[in-house]
């Protein structure tokens, strides 16, 4: 199973803690990229606001089963499991990906922040 993921470009950037601690996490981030684990794609600063308006969600396929929908927010989880709920979430994974970097782009941009949090 490789897990596809889309991160802004400023989570490279904020550290929830030392520049020797995001450099460890971006260390770790290249480590599962290189094993094939993850599919990590960045999508640049400048890209189109209007992907993230829906906020954070992951959409779980499963082998058997209807696929399941996590939208994350404040004070709450939600679950959606609806067809057009599915739909309208892997449209705009979809579009997300689109306005991302490639994979080989995203190790590149990911590799330069670590190495400037190196200096």
């Amino acid at each position: 199973m490789v897990y596809q993921v889309v991160v802004e470009q400023g989570v490279l950037e904020r550290s929830p803690g030392s520049r020797a601690t995001m450099h460890e996490q971006l260390s770790a981030i290249l480590d599962v990229v290189d094993e094939g684990i993850v599919d990590l794609r960045v999508r640049p600063a400048q890209g189109d606001r209007a992907a993230y308006a829906a906020g954070s969600f992951v959409l779980y396929d499963f082998a058997e089963g209807t696929p399941v929908v996590l939208v994350e927010a404040q004070t709450a989880d939600l679950y959606l499991s609806s067809e057009t709920d599915v739909a309208a979430y892997r449209r705009l994974f979809r579009d997300l990906q689109r306005d991302a970097l490639d994979k080989d782009a995203s190790r590149l941009l990911i590799e330069r922040t670590r190495r400037q949090l190196a200096s």
